[in-house]
């Protein structure tokens, strides 16, 4: 190896550290979306325009879904949360949809989102994230990703890919957040 080797050998190295450990200041600051994490703000548009607010959300437990109507698996699964939210929705519980799409103009993709809410006959909070400032706060990994968060604002699952929401496992989990007992109806 000759001198010139030897040395970008050793700058590479230095710039792999440097930005590795220039990345890893950086994380320390961010706050991170982990079950058993306080679950961080969402910042979305409803399909009127509205922003989302706190209030709405507050003292509620909420399946936080992040998805694209471009998400087939993401598609597939809606029908199922439509029939959760059915089941619970005599509940403090709340599913929120947020929907990652992109379009060149927001009116677009808004009404992108609409016909897909109204093809699939969704009653539950539907909204979209233009800046995909959700997605980067709950560190979202693949399409569809869902959080079930408690009434304190506590993240206690978090779910990758599509799942079928009437599974026994699923109706439970959402169950355990509620602290009802399976089958009493309490």
């Amino acid at each position: 190896m000759t001198l010139d080797d030897r040395t970008t050998l050793i700058a590479t190295v230095l710039g792999v550290v440097l930005v590795l450990g220039g990345g890893w200041i950086l994380v320390q600051g961010v706050e991170t979306a982990q079950v058993g994490s306080t679950a961080p703000p969402i910042s979305a548009r409803d399909l009127q325009g509205n922003l989302l607010s706190a209030e709405e959300l507050e003292g509620k437990a909420v399946l936080l879904n992040i998805w694209a109507t471009w998400c087939e698996p993401c598609r597939a699964e809606m029908p199922s949360m439509q029939r959760l939210y059915a089941r619970f929705q005599d509940e403090p519980f709340v599913v929120v949809a947020v929907s990652i799409d992109g379009a060149r103009s927001e009116e677009v993709v808004m009404e992108r989102i609409g016909r897909f809410v109204d093809d699939l006959g969704l009653e539950f909070s539907v909204a979209h994230d233009s800046r995909q400032v959700t997605r980067r706060r709950y560190q979202v990994r693949g399409l569809p990703e869902s959080f079930l968060i408690d009434q304190e604002g506590v993240i206690r699952n978090r779910i990758i890919g599509a799942v079928d929401w009437d599974a026994p496992e699923y109706v439970e989990m959402v169950e355990a957040v509620l602290e009802r007992n399976p089958g009493t109806g309490s």
